[in-house]
């Protein structure tokens, strides 16, 4: 199938994705063996395409939990099933926290809380990717007036957006409304978009939802900047106030001199184009003297602190010790994903 293929004047390549099922004695029927390869042939296009996966029970299992949680997303939102969970974020200049990013999770009544690695993407699939993310913007913003009203007037808030919303001509103006309706300002938040965000289809809306963001007053973050496609060739159209170096980066720090140039000059071009950089994914002191070094100006990550739920983040705050970065009892290793 991977051969190419001529027509008249013109070579086509053609590519397959198989999903396979092996008959075994517990199989009693064939509509078992074809729902089986049906699954595989879904694992087989949702690692890459082209390729043969095999079905097998743990795969199986995955799929059949991808399936459930596709039909019950809509109503894990209108149950208030879904929450978000604060990360702190530092200024190292004066290692002073100066913000926090919302992170999504579902509480779901069997599976228990879910990341979302587990179902951004299976929202994504089913089509209702744009109302969780104005469902978590929602949330977000109700943490955000939590804090203020607990007496932290500074600190700002990092709001994740896909590409989806961000291709939503209303998404500008609804934020705006959220922020009014809490007595927040747009100078409260910094919108945060996938550096994939940039290749979307839709692109051309998304540049202009930017700039109505900018307009706003909000300010805007490339995520996971550095492992991706985008480059700072694509920020010259493009207005941002900052960048996050993605945590597969910060990790090789002290591991590959390479990586520790890259990220200095990262840093030292974002600061010529009148950018922030945020490193994410920070987890050990090494980490941070070459982040230091660097003159990356903001840290974020299991070092400072997991993420935590709004009133555990709010105890953090007013517990300075529990501020201090990199403690023993703060680089435990992260839940691992359910499946």
């Amino acid at each position: 199938m991977g051969k190419p293929l001529r027509w008249q004047d013109h070579i086509l390549y053609i590519k397959g994705s198989i999903g396979a099922s092996l008959a075994s004695p517990e199989i009693t029927c064939g509509e078992e063996l074809i729902h089986q390869a049906d699954q595989a042939l879904y694992a087989a296009k949702e690692n890459g395409r082209a390729q043969t996966v095999v079905f097998t029970p743990e795969l199986g299992r995955v799929q059949t939990t991808k399936t459930r949680l596709a039909r019950e997303i809509q109503t894990a939102i209108t149950e208030g099933q879904f929450t978000v969970e604060l990360q702190p974020q530092m200024r190292l200049e004066d290692d002073k926290v100066t913000g926090c990013e919302a992170l999504l999770r579902w509480e779901h009544p069997e599976y228990g809380q879910l990341f979302p690695v587990e179902f951004l993407d299976i929202a994504r699939r089913s089509g209702v990717l744009a109302d969780l993310d104005y469902h978590s913007m929602t949330l977000s913003l109700d943490a955000l007036n939590k804090i203020r009203q607990a007496g932290h007037e500074t600190l700002t808030l990092a709001v994740n957006a896909s590409a989806e919303v961000m291709a939503d001509s209303n998404y500008t103006g609804l934020l705006d409304w959220a922020l009014q309706s809490r007595g927040l300002t747009p100078e409260d938040v910094c919108i945060e978009i996938q550096e994939s965000a940039i290749l979307h289809p839709e692109n051309y809306e998304i540049t202009t939802t930017v700039d109505k963001l900018k307009r706003l007053g909000a300010k805007v973050a490339l995520d996971d900047f550095g492992t991706g496609y985008a480059g700072f060739a694509h920020l010259s159209f493009i207005d941002l106030d900052a960048i996050k170096l993605d945590r597969a980066m910060i990790a090789r720090l002290g591991k590959d001199t390479r990586t520790e140039d890259i990220v200095k000059a990262l840093v030292s071009l974002a600061h010529q184009l009148g950018m922030t950089v945020i490193a994410e994914g920070v987890e050990s002191q090494e980490q941070l003297d070459l982040l230091r070094a660097a003159d990356c100006p903001n840290v974020q990550g299991f070092g400072l602190a997991h993420p935590m739920p709004v009133a555990d983040f709010l105890i953090w705050l007013d517990t300075p010790a529990e501020q201090q970065p990199f403690e023993a009892h703060k680089t435990k290793s992260p839940k691992a994903p359910h499946f």
